[in-house]
């Protein structure tokens, strides 16, 4: 490689001795540091045009130890000012950086920054030490706070490893304690909305696990429905915001509610990933589709492995148990494809 470099360098600097040819600024940043012109930062820094962040990029990476993925141009916060992102541990953080790299966020007002990402920025650029993602505005939910995410770099970045909690202007982190009552309150309230109801659950178990909760009490006491986080995953959960199946009879308060269209589908894909916890399931046919029997049921996206479609039974979990009852011309016009389920069943045997 050093050969090739030093090629690369030989043959730039012959054309530009012998031709008086321009070198590109791409190779400028890369092999002639030393003969960047005034005009050559200018463009580096500050022209908007996607090539420009390719070599930004690279020149942050040649004068620093930092692994940078992007680097905006300057001058939309602040005129010495980038947005950047860092790449670490297969998790992009978003960062400020002034012209020699640093971490910086200038003269930038954190009041004006619009998105989450810009908020993000600027904590990480005023702290270094913590990473701060997905930072709500300031004063939603508690007045000068902001709600945000601290990730644990030095783990896989997943749920386990993230903390939901509150910091401020300054980047200092206030962890809010919830009353347990008045929670109880909060989420049992009708007029509360389903993402509020969600904020406020995750506040309280300090994860940011929840996108949204519906009402409590749909199906049975103190159970809602709620759609998780991370993937599009529905469960029926408690006050508490574990999976729970409390009061829930199957027959009468999901299948025949669902079935009579009294229910939508939801509550029965919620009941199927709540009554077991080692698969997971994204879309589910309707009980009536395609004239399966009552015991056998088709979704979709099966995690782990996102085997699709595949049969389930009323514990949610792989069968074919009667699938032999539906004739075949039925099996042909909606493509009745058991191979997945079958592969699932083989494997727990």
């Amino acid at each position: 490689m050093n050969n090739i470099n030093q090629h690369i360098k030989n043959f730039f600097q012959y054309l530009n001795k012998r031709e008086n040819r321009e070198i590109p600024i791409l190779y400028k940043v890369l092999f002639f540091p030393n003969i960047l012109t005034k005009e050559d930062f200018d463009e580096l820094f500050y022209n908007s045009n996607p090539y420009y962040s390719v070599i930004r990029t690279k020149y942050f990476n040649n004068i620093t130890s930092n692994n940078f993925y992007h680097v905006n141009q300057f001058g939309k916060y602040d005129k010495n000012i980038a947005f950047a992102i860092l790449s670490k541990n297969q998790f992009h953080i978003s960062y400020f950086i002034n012209k020699k790299g640093e971490f910086d966020v200038g003269n930038i007002d954190i009041n004006k920054l619009i998105n989450r990402k810009d908020r993000d920025a600027y904590l990480n650029s005023l702290k270094k030490k913590e990473v701060f993602y997905n930072t709500d505005s300031f004063g939603v939910i508690f007045p000068n706070l902001a709600e945000t995410i601290i990730i644990d770099l030095e783990k896989t970045p997943n749920l386990e490893n993230m903390k939901l909690t509150f910091v401020d202007k300054n980047g200092t982190i206030t962890d809010i304690d919830l009353d347990p009552n008045k929670l109880k309150k909060i989420l049992l309230n009708p007029d509360t909305t389903p993402q509020k109801r969600a904020t406020f659950l995750n506040i309280f178990i300090k994860k940011p696990l929840f996108y949204n909760i519906s009402n409590y009490g749909v199906v049975a006491k103190n159970i809602a429905l709620a759609l998780y986080s991370e993937r599009p995953i529905l469960r029926f959960i408690n006050l508490n915001g574990e999976p729970d199946l409390t009061g829930i009879n199957f027959k009468t308060d999901i299948y025949r509610k669902v079935y009579n269209r009294q229910l939508s589908l939801n509550y029965l894909l919620s009941y199927f990933n709540t009554i077991q916890n080692k698969y997971e399931y994204e879309y589910i046919d309707r009980p009536d589709m395609i004239g399966l029997p009552t015991n056998l049921f088709r979704v979709y996206k099966c995690y782990p492995g996102e085997h699709q479609p595949i049969f389930i039974n009323e514990k949610g979990l792989p069968s074919l148990n009667g699938i032999d009852l539906i004739p075949d011309n039925i099996k042909n016009k909606y493509e009745v494809d058991i191979s997945n389920t079958k592969e699932l069943i083989d494997n727990e045997k």
